[in-house]
């Protein structure tokens, strides 16, 4: 019986070490995910000091909420701050800090001027839609002091506009649910295990989902899966990316156009400057949208 087990575990640890050589990572969600806090100006926020995973890579929360390391508020005479601001693409969802593209602008900034100070800060929030940037940068502005303003732009900045509140009629019973739920979930997880059983359980979890065996495994009941039924979009993404011109996209167009110049006059009333970065998304919508319109619409807003 002995002999038995220990070949199955040798087996399971010869496929284990195989399958490492190829997958160097799990991407399988580990606990504690990034927490979020309740917020009545901008809604939600991250959770200030606290070290957590975003998906499987480690991520850390500084005192202001923003990715990465603690800042000194106070500005060094003749140094460059720049403030990141944008949703899971710019925060680096799945990436750890030395990941995201802020970071590597960062870098890039100090080794192109080793004579000056320059701090690119990430501010980013998944989820955040451009309504929520104006209470954000009212507060923060006056406090963090940057040079240039960096928005991170995404299709979903254009089609996806309500207030959270206005949220449920934009979308199906079904979606809304899964909206509050997840919501609920991130909320309730802010505090750290109670007992020592959920402490031990948290670890357990984490420990499976770096098995790359695990992961290839479902990887490829998911990859089949996605391959066997097509792509996701609800019906105002499948309006807006096929180009139709309705009035609901219309205004939501409007609306950006005014939130963006809004975001705009408030860095030039404090001799700031602001940025746009326009993550095009071509090769997502070539394939499903091959007649999307999307990245001049945007490019068009953002040069009005």
């Amino acid at each position: 019986m002995l002999m038995i087990f220990l070949a199955g575990l040798g087996f399971l640890l010869g496929i284990e070490l195989l399958v490492r050589l190829f997958c160097p990572r799990t991407r399988l969600r580990r606990e504690p995910q990034v927490q979020i806090v309740l917020d009545k100006y901008i809604g939600y926020r991250n959770r200030p000091n606290q070290e957590a995973f975003t998906v499987d890579a480690p991520a850390r929360i500084n005192s202001l909420g923003f990715r990465g390391a603690d800042i000194e508020l106070e500005r060094q005479p003749g140094s460059l701050r720049i403030l990141g601001l944008g949703n899971s693409l710019t925060f680096g969802s799945g990436l750890a800090d030395h990941q995201t593209y802020l970071f590597h602008l960062n870098e890039k900034l100090n080794a192109r001027f080793p004579g000056r100070r320059c701090e690119v800060l990430n501010a980013a929030m998944p989820g955040f839609t451009l309504r929520q940037y104006i209470p954000f940068l009212e507060f923060m502005l006056p406090k963090v002091q940057p040079d240039i303003v960096l928005l991170g732009a995404h299709w979903r900045d254009l089609h996806y506009y309500p207030r959270f509140g206005q949220l449920k009629d934009s979308v199906n019973e079904e979606t809304w649910q899964m909206i509050k739920k997840k919501f609920r979930e991130r909320v309730a997880k802010c505090d750290p295990p109670e007992t020592t059983k959920e402490l031990f359980l948290r670890k357990l979890k984490n420990f499976i989902r770096r098995w790359r065996t695990a992961f290839v495994t479902i990887y490829l009941f998911q990859l089949a899966k996605h391959k066997l039924s097509p792509p996701h979009f609800n019906q105002w993404q499948k309006a807006f990316l096929s180009g139709e011109e309705t009035e609901p996209i219309r205004q939501r167009r409007i609306e950006a156009r005014k939130t963006l110049q809004q975001m705009k006059e408030m860095c030039e009333r404090r001799a700031m400057r602001f940025a746009l970065l326009i993550f095009p998304d071509f090769k997502q919508l070539n394939k499903v949208f091959p007649k999307s319109s999307w990245p001049s619409l945007l490019i068009e807003t953002c040069d009005e």
